[in-house]
């Protein structure tokens, strides 16, 4: 039975009309529920955040004292904690979870989050993981999770579950290191519940819209295309005329139903393909070798970058590195509202040093320093071979105290891990210049002043004996001794 190319074009787009709008509408459905899982996910996050860092408040001050109300008892599971005498009559000592427990229940009763602490060895049996926490708080201490969180059904209403880790740090030892905790071990949690049956019953009535809306369409659409079904018989043709313009040695192909056609327009499908599959595999070896190419070079050129930026002897950045980064690190500084600091240093009698040891046990010091310059910077400073025996550490939102304290850790490094050579240990020490400024400029000369300062600092370290640290004054020297 011969049927018309018309009915078979109108049959097949009612088809994949149907099969696309099926796919359409369940991807959209889908993605709303990922959107929504997403944003309870950072609204739990953030509320996590907002709940570690009022902790951590609390924490600071080894707990806080409030007044005692009328009623109020003390926590029977902090009797191994001794508050201090002016909590005894007047004041309620409160930990961090005491407050965090109170600040939940004042939430919870306003109908908004509640959270609650979780862990496996609760001090408070209150506080004892249910079995999705005791889920999450397992793969924390396994180390297969960092948090986790989803929708759940509770109590005959829709809420998000969230829980993330609490670890150990130094101010909890009081109150539970008798469990056996030590810095850095997972506590426990805290667990959130977020309320969603709002945003439920909105997208279910976005997805029932939505649906009825696909398919009052998707009616439309149908019944046109059958209608008009007879109108497109042409549409083959215009396909190869598509490929022929957009598709050829593209890796694509043309339609089975195109190449297997007894026609002239299959005849044309099969020669088209063939020339097309060809062509494809010309471009993709063409492509293969650019991309092969453009690997190697940018490889090269990163390699470059890397060499013209590093001091080769001691791997710490050079002038040119500090040059370009510096004015970066002055403005992040000058965003957050704090200083940026210099500290300007030079090993003590290199000269003589070298005279004595030679050059290459002179360059094996110069790699020890740098050593230990990067083992105790912060993490995000950056380090500079200045020049023969002088370094340079540029100490983005770092005041004068702060860089003071960072050169001292390393002033004392210097001195107490000692040159190991062939011929035993040679003691090397060093001295430091500390400059640092509020809103200083990113320009070229702004730096250069600051680094001049940091200088005569370390000159009047040089002054004083060596081996310490001075920050800049007015008076600080301008000259330069070994």
């Amino acid at each position: 039975m011969r049927v018309s190319v018309g009915i078979k074009l109108g049959g097949l787009l009612v088809v994949v009309l149907g099969i696309t709008a099926g796919a359409v509408l369940y991807t959209i459905d889908r993605g709303e529920l990922r959107n929504l899982n997403t944003l309870m996910y950072k609204q739990a996050h953030q509320l996590f955040r907002q709940i570690v860092i009022t902790r951590e408040w609390n924490e600071g001050y080894g707990g806080v004292y409030v007044k005692k109300r009328a009623g109020d008892e003390g926590n029977r599971f902090l009797s191994h904690v001794t508050p201090g005498e002016m909590a005894r009559d007047t004041y309620s000592y409160k930990p961090p979870a005491v407050m965090a427990k109170e600040l939940s229940m004042l939430s919870g009763r306003a109908g908004l989050v509640r959270f609650r602490l979780v862990s496996l060895k609760p001090v408070n049996p209150e506080n004892a993981a249910d079995p999705f926490d005791r889920r999450w708080l397992t793969a924390f201490d396994a180390g297969t999770a960092t948090e986790g969180g989803e929708i759940v059904e509770q109590g005959g209403h829709t809420v998000y579950r969230y829980v993330a880790p609490l670890m150990v740090t130094e101010a909890c030892l009081p109150c539970h290191g008798h469990q056996g905790y030590k810095v850095g071990d997972v506590r426990g949690g805290i667990s959130l519940f977020l309320p969603m049956d709002t945003e439920q019953a909105m997208m279910a009535e976005n997805r029932a819209s939505l649906y009825r809306a696909g398919g009052l369409l998707a009616l439309l659409l149908t019944a046109t295309l059958v209608a008009a079904a007879h109108a497109v018989v042409t549409r083959p043709v215009a396909a190869l005329g598509v490929f022929a313009v957009g598709g050829m040695g593209r890796g694509g192909g043309l339609a089975a139903g195109l190449l297997t056609r007894r026609d002239e327009v299959g005849d044309l499908a099969r020669t088209m393909d063939a020339a097309s599959a060809e062509l494809h595999q010309y471009h993709t070896g063409l492509e293969a070798l650019v991309a092969a190419r453009t690997a190697e070079l940018e490889a090269a050129t990163r390699q470059l970058d890397t060499l013209s930026r590093t001091d080769p002897l001691t791997g710490l950045n050079n002038r040119r590195h500090m040059e370009l980064e510096t004015p970066k690190l002055i403005a992040l500084s000058n965003r957050a509202g704090k200083s940026t600091a210099f500290i300007m240093a030079d090993i003590d009698h290199f000269k003589r040093f070298n005279d004595e040891h030679g050059h290459e046990v002179g360059d094996l010091t110069l790699a020890h320093v740098a050593a230990l310059y990067r083992a105790n910077a912060r993490p995000y400073d950056l380090l500079v071979r200045w020049g023969g025996e002088e370094f340079l550490v540029v100490l983005p939102s770092c005041d004068a105290a702060g860089a003071t304290a960072v050169a001292e850790r390393i002033r004392q490094a210097i001195q107490a891990n000692p040159v190991q050579t062939a011929d035993g240990e040679i003691g090397v020490t060093s001295s430091f210049g500390v400059y640092a400024e509020a809103g200083m400029p990113a320009g070229a000369a702004a730096i250069l002043e600051a680094v001049r300062r940091a200088d005569q600092a370390m000159y009047r370290s040089k002054e004083q004996g060596r081996n310490r640290v001075t920050p800049w004054t007015e008076d600080a020297p301008d000259g330069a001794s070994a």
